[in-house]
């Protein structure tokens, strides 16, 4: 596949998974893994798309069990790519409960990290930190170590935060303040979560994950004028959605409730 398609083709999952469209973006997703190889041979557009979108369909779509068992496609001119999908196998087992299949991912993206340090890939390894730092943090609250989860999820959202780039267009296959906001949701603190969503919005606007998140924090802080209002947000972006996606019905629950 000529890389250009592949690269192309990132942009539509993405835009297919944030209005809900699964079922389109699950032939986005056939269509770029049925490639046997990328031309030119060696290409990042192609490694890293082809990586990252079975990432996607399966992380914004928060199913956390495909994203664990997710097959790593080897790319050896660009390790970073490879890391894609143990991040994605790590953010995934961790919140399955499966610590020890997170901590394999999270030590594989350590490897990586370190043989992109310090070389002509130095960029990368800086990209592949912020995932391990991500993960990390997902493994720590599924342990029970909450400080230093809420620690780590900070961390790697600065660092995501001073990338001058996005490393590939349309960008990580999840947010590090998206995540962060996820994690601050779980353990209750809904306030600073708000803000890590609103920040998250603020440089991708109108992300799925983020205005259901926004909603559901203001929901729990008690502001429901914000949270009806995020929540009619996403319902409308979710117009043509087909995945039965459970924070519709949640959405469409909160907007009913006036």
């Amino acid at each position: 596949m000529w890389d250009q398609r592949t690269h192309a083709l990132d942009y539509l999952a993405y835009a297919y998974l944030q209005e809900g469209r699964d079922s389109a973006a699950r032939r986005v997703v056939d269509e770029a893994v049925a490639a046997p190889a990328g031309f030119p041979a060696g290409s990042l557009p192609h490694e890293y798309a082809v990586a990252a979108i079975p990432a996607r369909f399966a992380l914004e779509r928060g199913r956390w069990a495909e994203a664990a068992r997710l097959a790593v496609r080897p790319a050896p001119e660009w390790p970073a790519a490879e890391a894609i999908t143990h991040f994605a196998r790590a953010i995934g087992a961790a919140q399955s409960s499966d610590t020890a299949l997170a901590r394999r991912e999270i030590v594989a993206l350590a490897q990586i990290e370190s043989t992109l340090s310090g070389g002509p890939q130095a960029y990368w390894a800086g990209q592949v930190a912020i995932q391990r730092l991500a993960a990390r943090a997902w493994l720590e609250v599924a342990t029970g170590d909450t400080a230093e989860a809420i620690l780590h999820a900070g961390q790697a959202a600065d660092h995501e935060d001073g990338t001058q780039k996005h490393p590939v267009t349309p960008g990580p296959v999840l947010p590090a303040r998206e995540l962060e906001g996820d994690l601050l949701l779980l353990v209750g603190k809904p306030a600073a979560a708000a803000q890590a969503y609103g920040a998250t919005l603020a440089l991708s606007p109108n992300r799925a994950r983020s205005l259901f998140g926004l909603a559901r924090a203001a929901e729990l802080t008690g502001d429901m004028a914000t949270a009806r209002a995020k929540y009619q947000e996403f319902l409308t972006l979710m117009a043509k959605a087909d995945g039965g996606r459970p924070e519709i019905a949640i959405a469409r629950r909160a907007v009913a409730s006036r």
